[in-house]
Parts: C-alpha cells; structure tokens; sequence
C-alpha cells in the first residue's frame, strides 16, 4: 500500500517530500542512470538544436510519450535553493541538490538571489510526460515478447518507458555529442529524485494545487504522468535565458475544483493511511501474505481516483481507460493480463 500511495504522489507532486536528488551519479552505473559522458565537441547551430528537439519530440510520441516541454536548470535551481529558504533547513524540499551544469560552472550549492543577471551554468532541461497515449503502445510492446517484458519485469510500465526515452534520445543527440543525463520519476535513491510536480509547474507545463498536491495540465487536465527530466549540456532556449519572468499556469482550477480536491485528498489520504495500518496489523498478527501485491482490501485506489475525476479540465476527452487507471494506481500484472487479451 506504501508503494501505491507513493507511486501516487509521485505523480501529484509530492514525491519531492522523501527523497533527495544528487548533481551526479556513480561513474560505474551510466547505463541505469541515464548518464551520458561524450563531449559536445564544439558549438552548436540553433538551427541543429531546433532539429533534435522536433526529431527528439516526434520519436517518443511514436511511443506514446507525448508531452514534452523545455525548461532551465537555472530556473529550476534558483527555485530550489528559494524553496528551502521558505520552508527550513529541515525541509525535505531543503535536502533535494540542483541539476547538474556538466561542468558549465562549478555546481549551484546557493544562489545569491540579489545579484541578478543570468545563470550562465544553466543547461537545458526536458521535462517528458505521458497521457493516455502511452497505454495502447505500451500493451502492443508487452504484446510481442510477455515472457521477458511482462512476467519478467518488476515494472513493465517502467521498464517501457525507459527503453522509449533512450532509443529516442540516443540517435538525436549522440550524433552531435551532446552529453545528457536523465532523472526519472521511479527513482528512489536518495541521490536521484527530482522534484517532478514543482519542476512542472515553475516551467509553466502544468500547474501544481498547493493544498491536493494535483498537478493539472492546461490540456489534459488531471490525466497525464509526469516521467522524467532529461539534462543536456546545451544552453537553455532563447525565452528561458536570465532570470525569465513567472510563467506559472493561473486560473486552471475554479474554487469549487480547489475546494472538492481538498476534500478528496484528505479522504484518500486518511483511507490509504487507515488500510496500511490495517495491513500492518494483519502482518504482525501472521493473517495473509502482505507482499503479494494483491490490491488493498479495500481497494483504497480508487479515492485517489476520485481525487483526479474533480478536475473537469480534460476528463472527458483523455480521461485514461480503465484498465490503464487500475494498473496506475495497483501496479498488478493481472490487469495487464486482462487489457493484453482485449487487445485487437
């Protein structure tokens, strides 16, 4: 039940409370970080940036990743070192590490928020997300191999969004030698997490409710994911230079939105909280097997369903299919099961 409340926040902006994302990772691990070393090799034509990205954003839509939007890691990392001076040292947000700058200039540890002028360490950040896009390409890629991608996988879902984002990524920026690392959404190293929903909304891609912890895109309203963040060592777009103006989404959510989600988290929260306690006290007592991943006896899920459906904002067009919505929130490959024998 842990694992699917915080697979929940994760995605509602409050993964950023329990862990902390370091600059860098260890140099023997670049394949499961995303940590590309090559060299840029020289300047580049905003011309050949402009092609990458448009192939970069074609390819992962093939995929079913279809929302990607640029943003700095200076914006990110002044954001970052204003949040732990609002909220404390000890903060979880005051823990998180800035972006790296591939040696640009020597890592943001503080920001003088008084000294104006740019950021010249910053790099250009991607955040990637899906919406219900994503399923029908993914059950197809399940589809063709179950043995090794679905029985075999902790995480298909995971396992398929990964392999999307790097087959994409590789041939458009490997051939000219930029270096990338990337951060995803799952990562639950102390030295990997990202602050994803707050990162979304500083960059004007969706907005973050304070009070539900909803991130809520100006499209697709509550029903999309946020999956991961990916680093360039290149210069951040021409309008994203400086210190950019506030482009936070407004307006996005009605008082009456703003105060049902209130209500909703809270119920959502305290049944996820009463069922875990529940399962606590089943494991203690020897009653059934805890880590079967069964769905809660309750099926508590489905408050945190409820907690989306308040958004009116895209709920008609791109709420997600059923089967999608379950396997989000319970993570049980017999869902997958079921929506691989429906699949035509």
């Amino acid at each position: 039940v842990g694992l699917r409340i915080e697979r929940h926040e994760r995605t509602t902006g409050r993964q950023e409370t329990s862990r902390r994302m370091a600059t860098s990772a260890r140099p023997d691990d670049d394949r499961c970080t995303g940590r590309d070393e090559s060299s840029s090799g020289g300047r580049l034509k905003a011309s050949d940036v402009d092609a990458a990205l448009d192939g970069y954003r074609s390819r992962l839509s093939l995929d079913g990743i279809d929302l990607l939007h640029p943003t700095s890691t200076g914006r990110y990392n002044r954001a970052l070192f204003e949040w732990g001076a609002e909220e404390g040292p000890e903060s979880a947000v005051a823990s998180l590490s800035p972006l790296p700058s591939f040696g640009r200039k020597e890592e943001v540890s503080t920001y003088d928020a008084d000294s104006g002028g740019a950021d010249d360490g910053s790099c250009l950040a991607l955040i990637l997300g899906s919406t219900g896009a994503l399923w029908r390409p993914f059950l197809r890629w399940l589809d063709a191999d179950r043995p090794s991608r679905l029985e075999d996988s902790p995480d298909p879902l995971d396992s398929y969004v990964s392999r999307a984002v790097e087959r994409a990524l590789r041939p458009t920026f490997d051939r000219l030698r930029v270096r990338h690392e990337i951060f995803w959404a799952w990562e639950v190293e102390p030295d990997r997490v990202v602050a994803m929903a707050r990162a979304a909304e500083l960059s004007g891609m969706a907005h973050l409710d304070g009070t539900s912890h909803l991130s809520v895109h100006p499209t697709y309203g509550a029903w999309f994911s946020l999956r991961a963040v990916v680093v360039l060592d290149l210069p951040p777009l021409q309008q994203d230079t400086g210190l950019p103006p506030d482009v936070r989404l407004r307006g996005i959510l009605s008082d009456e939105e703003r105060r049902l989600a209130s209500e909703a988290f809270d119920r959502a929260l305290a049944a996820s909280s009463a069922d875990l306690g529940e399962l606590r006290g089943r494991e203690g007592s020897g009653e059934g097997n805890t880590c079967t991943g069964d769905a809660p006896r309750h099926e508590v899920w489905r408050q945190w369903v409820v907690l989306r459906d308040v958004v009116r904002r895209g709920r008609e067009e791109h709420r997600f299919e059923e089967d999608q919505i379950e396997y989000h929130y319970t993570k049980k490959k017999a869902v997958l099961r079921r929506a691989l024998s429906l699949l035509v």
